[in-house]
């Protein structure tokens, strides 16, 4: 009691500093209050402290103390330190806000309150644990912020995840830049994801986050999913890598998917039917899935790489996606007009759209099994088509029979595999690698009428979607291959495709 009242008087004595900080420490919290702001701090009935609205306990307080710690508004920090997580509160919000901590798992409820009265929170995690968890719920947008965080859930206590946030709202997840973050969730639980969010996910700044999910997905928001500037990557995944509903957005950064049970993107519609399209796309609950900038990477060795359940736009960025399956699937039309993209599915379709499929521009590098697979299928069975206008195609096991090429294309019936091809058009040469199978067909087309090389050797010029491209290139030796004219009755039989509901990204300039 003694040392609570010299703290409460040495605060008194320095409150017109406005660097002094009072803290009040429990066993795992510390509520830190600005001098310049906390006022009165009651003192009642030899039981409770009172400050800035927020009630302590005597007997839960085990000290006080005045530091010249800076605080931040709004702010909460979790530490972890491997068995033990400490928590700091920033006073202005310490009333709305109720902490619980039981060694490394921590568990912070949200008052409904903050959004009338504060505003938006910031939560930082920080430290390793090889047993804990932050679950946060709440009703009011939030910030969390992975400062450095390796965190691992082995025996959880409020969730199976390592990063569970039970809010409906808009939560900005911050990757602090220059940081490296590991999340991995329990092997066992009734999480939906390692990382998982309730409502929709922006995930900014510029520092890595590594995700296992070693029960079910690896990320999945209960919304739409944004990427902008994160380097994101999915060792490993039970089920999807990224699983999201509304719609799917990726502006820049990096999104490396490997080792899934399942999707390896995987945009769901979350009503009963899709809005389709909308400005910006505020409200939108269509299934979407829009690439348009950053480079996406994804192995998905037992099914689609990328799908979405409604329709698919990809405008630019960097796209490679290998898959059992489908590579890159949609359920409703989908639509390329620029970027870097390499599709191979090595027991079906490259590219395929249960709707009309349009490739209007960028570079498209697509592989299909053997027939009746495809390197790029529409929906012909429901009078669909693919269109092709404009862009740079390579296509291995031909395209749908009955597409629309307006753009010439030409083709040969035989090709080498493991080998680089050189396709010359104008000044410029793009060498491609060719995989171990695929179809039979090789269909090429750019704005000109290309001169294509095999068994070439490749030096300089820009390398894209893993080494399996270079731009610019120089290129030396090989043989010429004779190209034919190729049209639409050349195509394949339908290719099947996969079952309704999947979306890839991809293109080229």
């Amino acid at each position: 009691m003694k040392r609570i009242i010299t703290a409460l008087l040495s605060l008194m004595m320095v409150s017109a500093i406005s660097a002094q900080t009072l803290n009040v420490h429990t066993d795992y919290v510390t509520y830190q209050y600005a001098a310049a702001e906390v006022g009165d701090v009651d003192y009642l009935s030899g039981t409770s402290l009172i400050a800035l609205g927020k009630s302590f306990a005597l007997k839960d307080v085990k000290s006080m103390q005045v530091t010249d710690e800076e605080v931040t508004p709004n702010q909460v920090s979790v530490a972890y330190s491997e068995s033990s997580a400490h928590v700091k509160v920033a006073g202005n919000i310490a009333k709305y806000v109720t902490v619980e901590v039981s060694g490394a798992h921590v568990s912070i409820v949200q008052s409904d309150e903050v959004n009338d009265e504060v505003g938006e929170i910031s939560y930082v995690l920080s430290g390793t644990s090889a047993d804990g968890e932050f679950y946060m719920s709440g009703s009011y947008k939030a910030t969390v912020e992975f400062n450095g965080l390796t965190l691992t859930n082995a025996t959880p206590v409020y969730s199976g995840a390592a990063v569970c946030v039970m809010d409906g709202k808009r939560v900005n997840i911050k990757v602090v830049t220059g940081t490296t973050n590991t999340l991995t969730d329990a092997v066992s639980g009734n999480q939906k994801a390692c990382l998982y969010v309730k409502g929709h996910v922006e995930f900014k700044q510029k520092g890595t986050l590594k995700v296992v999910g070693n029960y079910a997905h690896a990320i999945k928001a209960g919304e739409y999913l944004t990427i902008k500037n994160a380097d994101i990557q999915v060792l490993s995944a039970v089920g999807d890598g990224v699983n999201c509903s509304e719609y799917f957005l990726m502006e820049s950064g990096s999104l490396n998917i490997a080792k899934v049970g399942d999707e390896g993107i995987q945009c769901d519609v979350d009503g009963d039917a899709s809005t389709g399209e909308t400005a910006n796309h505020e409200g939108e609950d269509s299934g979407n899935i829009y690439i348009t900038g950053g480079v996406i990477t994804v192995s998905a060795p037992r099914s689609e790489g990328i799908e979405s359940k409604g329709a698919m736009t990809i405008t630019g960025g960097e796209i490679k996606v290998e898959a059992y399956d489908d590579a890159i699937n949609s359920s409703q039309d989908m639509t390329i007009e620029g970027g870097y993209i390499y599709a191979r599915g090595s027991n079906n379709d490259g590219l395929d759209s249960n709707g009309n499929l349009y490739i209007k521009g960028g570079l498209v590098y697509a592989i299909g099994a053997r027939s009746p697979e495809v390197a790029v299928d529409a929906n012909t069975e429901q009078n669909k088509k693919f269109y092709f206008t404009g862009g740079t195609l390579v296509a291995i096991g031909g395209l749908e029979n009955g597409s629309q090429l307006s753009q010439s294309c030409y083709s040969t019936s035989s090709w080498n595999t493991n080998t680089w091809y050189a396709m010359t058009l104008d000044d410029q040469t793009i060498a491609f690698k060719t995989p171990a199978s695929a179809g039979s067909t090789l269909v090429v087309s750019s704005s000109s009428t290309p001169a294509l090389k095999s068994g070439v050797t490749v030096s300089g010029g820009t390398e894209i979607l893993d080494g399996m491209i270079f731009l610019n290139a120089t290129t030396t030796g090989g043989s010429s291959v004779t190209l034919s004219s190729y049209t639409s009755s050349q195509g394949g039989s339908p290719g099947g495709g996969g079952f309704p509901g999947g979306g890839r990204p991809g293109g080229w300039w």
